[in-house]
C-alpha cells in the first residue's frame, strides 16, 4: 500500500462513522489521540508528524489541523474531508458533543482548535473555524481533485463513492454509523459542562464590565 489515508473534517462531521469504515476496509487505523494534541500545544511538531508512520489511516485530533504538513511528510496519500449538511446542523452537534464529554480535556482540545472552550461561548467563532477549514482544504487540494474525497453522510448511505476512492471492495454489510452513546456518565458530564461553561460565561462577562 502506497501513502495513507487521511481523514481531515473536523470534529462531529461524521469522523467516527469514517473510522469505523476504514477499518471495516481492513486499515490499521488511529482515531483521536489526546497524547498528540498536548504534544502539538507543547511545539513537539515533528515528533506529532512522525508519529503517523505506524498506522495507514487516521481521523479526528488532531489529524484536521495539520493536513497541508502530513500531504508533504506522506507524499501521495489520500484525504478524506467529512463535512455536515449545514453549518448549523453541524455547529448543535458540537453543542451537544461538548455538553456530554470529559469537561477538562474536551475544553483544552476544543480552546486549542477552534479559540474557545465551549462552543457555547463563541459560536460565530466556530462556525467561522468550520466554513474557513472546508474553504482551506478545496484550495489546498483544487489542483489535485484526486487526493481529496469530500463526504456528507447525510447525503449518502453507501460504500459506493468511499470504496471507489480507495479502490477497495465495498463490504458486505451496511455503512456503518458511530454515535456516541448516552448513560449515567454522560448525564454526569452534562452536569459538569453546563456548570462550567456558564462559569467561564460569568468570568467573561465580569471581566468585560471591569474593562469598561
Amino acid at each position: 500500500m502506497t501513502g495513507k489515508v487521511f481523514g481531515i473534517g473536523l470534529n462531529k462531521t461524521g469522523t467516527s462513522t469514517l473510522g469505523e469504515c476504514l477499518v471495516a476496509l481492513g486499515y490499521r487505523h488511529r482515531s483521536y489521540s489526546y497524547e498528540l494534541v498536548q504534544q502539538l500545544r507543547r511545539g513537539e511538531r515533528q515528533a506529532v508528524l512522525l508519529s503517523y508512520r505506524s498506522w495507514e489511516s487516521f481521523e479526528d485530533w488532531p489529524t484536521p489541523w495539520l493536513y497541508r504538513e502530513l500531504d508533504r511528510h506522506y507524499p501521495g496519500s489520500l484525504f478524506i474531508l467529512t463535512r455536515r449538511r449545514s453549518v448549523e446542523t453541524w455547529l448543535q452537534s458540537i453543542r451537544d458533543h461538548a455538553m456530554r464529554t470529559s469537561w477538562r480535556e474536551g475544553a483544552i482540545v476544543r480552546n486549542a482548535f477552534y479559540g474557545s472552550p465551549y462552543p457555547q461561548l463563541a459560536p460565530a467563532r466556530y462556525r467561522q473555524v468550520y466554513e474557513e477549514h472546508i474553504d482551506q482544504v478545496r484550495s489546498h487540494f483544487s489542483d489535485r481533485p484526486q487526493q481529496l474525497l469530500e463526504l456528507c453522510w447525510e447525503e449518502e448511505n453507501n460504500w459506493d463513492r468511499l470504496c471507489a476512492f480507495l479502490d477497495r471492495e465495498p463490504p458486505q454489510r451496511p455503512l456503518p454509523h458511530a454515535n456516541a452513546g448516552a448513560g449515567m456518565r454522560a448525564m454526569q458530564q452534562r452536569l459538569l459542562n453546563g456548570l462550567a461553561w456558564r462559569w467561564m460565561a460569568q468570568r467573561e462577562h465580569m471581566g468585560s464590565k471591569r474593562g469598561h
